[in-house]
């Protein structure tokens, strides 16, 4: 761990017996304005004309002032040029700060003196309290003073735990031990925190993490940004006292690996009551695991029952044993209730479920609809029928039955060899994208298409000609997809009748060529596509008797 020295502002590195030091929580600027480990470990005399040094000074300034002959700063305490020492870094972070003897918390855009009479009101429009990495910055440290744009002193928050009275806290200043006028200012300070973040004022006064459910702790995350879509993970690395390799450039498999993680250390079914916004955002099918933080918004009155079977990850998914309820209108669905309470103002006890769709064999499933969790009373959960269930996060193929009810888009294709076909018309009760030649459908409607195409001959020793056909296009819950054509005489419109309509063109319609139609499905980013590829086949040769010798 590399310290700043406050006398001379140099680095020193410790590898044992590390010193007792002040640790800084800010936000960073442009990277060019921020003093970075190589440019501190040469004291270059260009140090001092950047931006960023400013607030170093002053962290060393006033860790010098309360005693301390150490500070630690992220911005130039870091080789961020090694990977190696980058991982470890993120990684010890949140004990870092724990370790601290004081952190300052700096926020550049709060003026400290506009906070008269101790309302602290005005600090919600903080930077600070948005950035993903300042959460366990705030959680992790046993004292936080905070200090505004020109270091003047807003407040101080302490923890009361039985450490903070080791490791030399008693030659820092605190509003603990101070007057009553510095206590209720400390009081004050909390509940303002607690407001801006959600973070409950137990969690402040006695950093206590343990006995929060897993979805409570990703609420407070839940509107947090980082610059790197990974650090929405490796951020919180320390709030779940887990540990995992870094790879910038995953995106956000990065979440799904902090998950996995946290699947590895500990039982909480609260980690998959999570969902997303309706719209563009929802996909048809989903794993169990969240994309993203921001889908966690149900953890303030969650409660996790303590519940006892493991789960486990295989190479089918996430292996579960959950109670599961039919659903009257599919029997391919079902509720999957989870082991956790969520206790209405009336005192209601309720239980979470999540709907779930078989994709594969008996036993594997995909998780639909992920923007609804249905309240179940938890009587219902206890009659229900356990089951083993597998659900993988990433779905990359479904059954095509599934197209009647969850189709996102019917993507067209044609594959002829002996004719060019050409579209002239579509309508449909969808949206046509011509350009990707793609319908993009509302879910859980019925959808019906008629296009118009135009085959020309192409073989050079017959004439030219075209022939004109009708082709339907239809979407229902209870016949799924299904295709048909009609001849159109000299391309007359046609009306989408398909009781008009054959599956299949008959041969002699196109001088001996059958056309049809091969319908497959796939799950792209977690919707379900449909792939419909229009083909030709020759007619089939007539069978003979071989002559007799």
């Amino acid at each position: 761990m590399h310290l700043i020295n406050v006398s001379t502002l140099l680095l020193e590195e410790f590898t044992n017996g590390t010193p007792e030091y002040a640790i800084l929580s800010h936000t960073w600027g442009r990277a060019s304005d921020e003093v970075n480990f190589q440019e501190m470990s040469r004291a270059a005399p260009s140090l001092k004309r950047k931006r960023g040094f400013r607030k170093i000074e002053l962290c060393a300034k006033q860790a010098q002032d309360d005693g301390l002959q150490y500070c630690w700063v992220d911005t130039c305490c870091i080789d961020k040029s090694s990977s190696a020492e980058l991982s470890e870094a993120i990684n010890s972070m949140y004990a870092w700060y724990r370790r601290s003897a004081v952190c300052y918390v700096y926020l550049e855009d709060v003026d400290a003196t506009d906070l008269v009479n101790d309302d602290y009101s005005s600090l919600k429009t903080a930077r600070w309290f948005s950035r993903g990495w300042t959460l366990q910055e705030l959680i992790a440290p046993r004292k936080r003073r905070f200090f505004g744009a020109n270091w003047g002193c807003i407040g101080e928050i302490m923890t009361n735990r039985s450490s903070s009275r080791r490791n030399g806290f008693s030659r820092v200043k605190s509003a603990a031990g101070g007057s009553e006028h510095e206590r209720e200012q400390s009081r004050r300070l909390t509940k303002c925190i607690r407001l801006i973040t959600g973070i409950p004022a137990e969690v402040l006064d006695t950093g206590d993490l343990a006995s929060f459910p897993v979805a409570t702790k990703m609420l407070w995350a839940a509107n947090r940004e980082t610059t790197r879509v990974e650090d929405q993970a490796y951020s919180l690395l320390g709030i779940f006292d887990v540990n995992m390799p870094l790879l910038y450039g995953e995106g956000r498999k990065a979440f799904i690996r902090l998950q996995e993680e946290i699947i590895r250390k500990k039982i909480d079914h609260t980690l998959f009551v999570w969902s997303t916004m309706p719209g563009v955002s929802d996909p048809t099918f989903s794993g169990l695991l969240s994309p993203s933080p921001k889908h966690f918004r149900q953890g303030t009155r969650l409660r996790h029952e303590g519940l006892q079977i493991p789960y486990e990850m295989t190479n089918k998914g996430l292996h579960l044993q959950v109670p599961l309820v039919p659903i009257e209108d599919d029997p391919e669905e079902f509720y999957a209730i989870l082991d956790t309470d969520n206790e209405s103002r009336l005192g209601e006890v309720h239980c979470y479920s999540i709907r779930l769709r078989r994709v594969g064999g008996a036993d594997q499933f995909a998780r639909v609809n992920p923007s609804a969790l249905v309240l179940q009373p938890k009587h219902r959960a206890e009659l229900a029928q356990a089951r083993h269930v597998y659900v993988k996060h990433f779905i990359s193929d479904a059954p095509t039955v599934l197209a009647c009810r969850y189709l996102s888009r019917i993507k067209l294709g044609c594959k002829p060899k002996q004719f060019l076909v050409d579209l002239l018309n579509v309508t449909s009760s969808g949206t046509w994208d011509n350009e990707a030649v793609t319908f993009h459908l509302r879910k859980n409607e019925e959808f019906c298409a008629s296009i118009v195409i135009r085959c020309t001959y192409k073989w050079h020793y017959h004439a030219p000609f075209d022939v004109f056909v009708g082709w339907v296009i239809q979407k229902d819950d209870a016949r799924g997809l299904r295709s048909g054509f009609t001849l159109l005489p000299n391309g007359d419109p046609f009306e989408s009748d398909t009781l008009m309509c054959s599956p299949r063109l008959q041969p002699h319609a196109l001088l001996g060529l059958e056309m049809y139609t091969e319908v497959s499905c796939t799950v792209v980013d977690g919707e379900l596509e449909a792939e419909m590829w229009l083909g030709e086949r020759p007619k089939a040769a007539a069978k003979t008797t071989p002559s007799p010798r």
